[in-house]
């Protein structure tokens, strides 16, 4: 009878520690993926932007069919793991899946003319995604409260997105600036820039401060800074020149963002894994 009791407990925490898993993949990792699905959206428009207007490097076309690559690759991802454990988000993933195929179908007629209803599906395709690492976070915070996991990886998933939805300011500040210069709509586009440069020193101040910081990462939010920096500065100037310096300035922050929201990722991982261990070692002790 012992012996039956202790296979029930066993059953139930490992039941809770999978819990925390989104499929095969844990939600940490699913919250990176679909953080960055929004960076995509905003850095495909980008690109259509700047082909259609003749500016960047003659790279754009491949540059365009990477991120669009990726997009599905992460899309399928999220939805093959959703369909194990977490069919609630299967309604979120099918409505990204469509109104995805309504901006590829923008982008893919777009000769520079009717921006306005491009950035409109960039940004619906935007919101569909951002529902998703929302949704995902959430879920995730839900999870752990129930089953009494440590803070840290509560702490984790808000860094996880926060850190992830910096990829995609960068790249959106980096779409409107191009919209406002390009098209003469410098007035029009005033008010979403500063909101855009306002949040991303909101979320730069929740970041740089985070206790998970090392100092590698720490020397990253000091690039960041300086590229801030520049941002504000060239943003004054009116020419191709500080218009692509922008876009550089941009790519190289989303890139560096990608990179601590990957450093921030695997410590979450790193977590995640001791606990998996932590259990199978209880269990082993127990037999």
């Amino acid at each position: 009878m012992r012996n039956f009791y202790f296979t029930l407990i066993c059953l139930l925490c490992y039941s809770t520690v999978m819990a925390a898993d989104f499929g095969n993949i844990s939600f940490g990792y699913a919250i990176n993926l679909a953080s960055k699905q929004r960076m995509l959206s905003q850095r495909i428009t980008k690109t259509a932007l700047l082909k259609a207007n003749q500016l960047g490097s003659e790279s754009l076309d491949m540059d365009l069919r990477a991120s669009v690559t990726l997009f599905e690759a992460n899309h399928n991802i999220l939805y093959h793991n959703a369909k194990k454990t977490h069919q609630k988000f299967i309604y979120l993933l099918d409505k990204e899946e469509s109104t995805w195929k309504e901006f590829m179908k923008s982008i893919n007629e777009f000769d520079g003319g009717q921006m306005i209803s491009l950035l409109a599906k960039s940004n619906d395709l935007l919101n569909a995604c951002h529902k998703i690492v929302l949704e995902l976070e959430a879920e995730a915070n839900f999870t752990f409260s129930e089953y009494g996991a440590t803070e840290d990886l509560i702490l984790q998933t808000s860094t996880i997105n926060t850190s992830g939805k910096q990829r995609m300011l960068s790249q959106k500040f980096s779409v409107n600036f191009l919209a406002a210069e390009l098209y003469g709509m410098q007035e029009v586009f005033e008010t979403e820039l500063n909101n855009l440069r306002q949040e991303q020193r909101d979320d730069l101040s929740f970041l740089i401060f985070n206790s998970l910081n090392d100092q590698a990462i720490e020397d990253q939010f000091i690039e960041i800074t300086l590229l801030f920096e520049l941002l504000d500065k060239y943003r004054s100037m009116h020419s191709n020149m500080s218009l692509l310096k922008i876009v550089s300035f941009c790519d190289r922050i989303s890139n560096i963002y990608d990179e601590i929201t990957h450093n921030y990722t695997k410590l979450y991982e790193d977590i995640n894994t001791n606990r998996k261990k932590d259990f199978s070692s209880l269990t082993s002790t127990n037999k």
